[in-house]
């Protein structure tokens, strides 16, 4: 699917590049055919995750049984680095069409593994201290 958005959509910016390089996505996952969404839209796809996620419960507790805050501060989240992101640039792991249901989470440090890999879409150079 991405080499027919190629086809005329040659330049893409670094973000984008290294999306495709995942193979974790395709190019319709978030655009649609011809549609690209808006930065005011995703906004609005992070407002209905914070929706649940704004609002503190109980934590989850994984198979190994460790506990799993899911709790997100939205104010902290806006105003953080990252606040301008949907949701779904970190948590790709996620399907916002069948969300939400539960996930599999085996344990917190494999999640974080995951969630690290993600990282690097965006953060391909990396300091010596972030290697290790």
């Amino acid at each position: 699917i991405a080499k027919n958005c190629l086809i005329c959509h040659r330049k893409l910016s670094p973000f984008h590049k290294n999306i495709l390089k995942e193979k974790k996505v395709t190019c319709v996952d978030c655009h649609g055919s011809h549609y690209v969404q808006s930065m005011e839209s995703m906004k609005e796809v992070s407002e209905k995750c914070l929706k649940c996620h704004g609002v503190k419960r109980l934590p989850k507790v994984l198979s190994n049984g460790e506990k799993m805050d899911l709790y997100v501060n939205p104010q902290k989240f806006y105003n953080s680095v990252h606040g301008k992101l949907p949701c779904i640039c970190c948590h790709m792991d996620l399907n916002i069409t069948k969300h939400p249901r539960p996930i599999k989470i085996e344990s917190k440090a494999a999640y974080k593994k995951k969630i690290a890999k993600n990282c690097l879409i965006c953060h391909r150079k990396l300091s010596p201290f972030h290697k290790n």
